[in-house]
C-alpha cells in the first residue's frame, strides 16, 4: 500500500504512475530486443519445406546467408513498437487492480 508522505500533494501518486508507464514499456522493449532475433530464428524453422528438418545452427545460417544481420533485424520496429503500447498499459493497470483488490480484501 502506498503512502503519501507530509507536504507531498498527490505528486506522489502521479510520479508512480509515471514510472510504471515507463518500466512496462522499457521492460516489453528490452525483451524484444532479446527474443525478436530468437523468433525470426524459429519462424524459419517452421516455414522449412523439405525432407530433413533444419536445425537452429541450420536456419542462422540460411537467414545469414539470404540477407545477413539485416534480415534478422526486419520487423523488429513494429514488434517494439506494439510490445511497448500493450505494456504501457498492462503494469499500471495490473498494479492498480492489485492495490484495489488489497485494499478491499478478498472474499474466499
Amino acid at each position: 500500500m502506498k503512502k503519501n508522505f507530509p507536504g507531498d500533494s498527490g505528486l506522489y501518486i502521479a510520479r508512480d504512475f509515471f514510472w510504471m508507464f515507463n518500466a512496462g514499456g522499457t521492460a516489453a522493449v528490452i525483451a524484444g530486443i532479446i527474443q525478436h532475433p530468437q523468433d525470426v530464428i524459429k519462424t524459419t524453422q517452421q516455414a522449412h519445406i523439405g525432407p530433413k528438418s533444419l536445425t537452429f545452427i541450420g536456419a542462422t545460417r540460411k537467414i545469414m546467408n539470404q540477407g545477413g544481420f539485416k534480415r534478422v533485424l526486419r520487423g523488429m520496429g513494429p514488434n517494439l513498437t506494439r510490445a511497448y503500447c500493450v505494456n504501457v498499459i498492462r503494469l499500471p493497470f495490473f498494479d492498480k487492480l492489485k492495490d484495489i483488490f488489497i485494499e478491499n480484501g478478498t472474499k474466499e
